[in-house]
């Protein structure tokens, strides 16, 4: 719907609507986070290739190779907290959700809200705020999701024997 709403009515061009935001983005000036990216065209093709960048820029930047000051680096260490928590949710989750109705939605929302920030932004301070929007509708599925009585008796464990981490896996 995305591609073809615009041969419906001409103005409901999403699109160019998201190439003309990228370009005004990479207009302004100012700001000591802003990098280069591929620049988009209204086609579904260069949107797939761009995917990957998106998904890097909104999902996973700030690098710890981009701390420049102290608030960069608190992004930095919140993206890599909340993809600690995503590789623990992925090893550690209840399977016994009765609805997993509103999981889904979270999911299909932050998603496209992601890609669209990723597609349209190039500058890292704009993505981490913009980002800090939807975090909430990804992390509390997360938490309410995980065997917490599984990750603290195993955590547990592992501290009272002295193990390594390897040992939980």
């Amino acid at each position: 719907m995305f591609f073809v709403a615009r041969y419906a009515n001409p103005r409901l061009d999403f699109p160019q609507a998201v190439v003309n935001k990228q370009q005004e983005f990479i207009k302004l000036k100012g700001g000591n986070t802003s990098i280069p990216i591929k620049k988009l065209e209204p086609n579904a093709i260069s949107f797939l290739k761009n995917t990957p960048q998106a998904i890097n820029l909104s999902a996973i930047r700030p690098y710890p190779s981009d701390v420049r000051h102290i608030l960069s680096l608190a992004a930095a260490l919140e993206i890599n907290i909340l993809l600690l928590l995503f590789l623990v949710f992925i090893i550690w989750h209840r399977n016994g959700l009765k609805s997993r109705n509103l999981i889904y939605f979270c999911i299909f929302f932050s998603f496209s809200v992601l890609l669209a920030i990723g597609f349209s932004v190039n500058n890292l301070g704009a993505i981490v705020r913009y980002r800090s929007i939807i975090m909430p509708l990804l992390i509390v599925p997360m938490l309410a999701s995980l065997d917490w009585t599984r990750v603290v008796r195993l955590l547990l464990n592992n501290i009272r024997n002295k193990n390594n981490i390897s040992d939980i896996l």
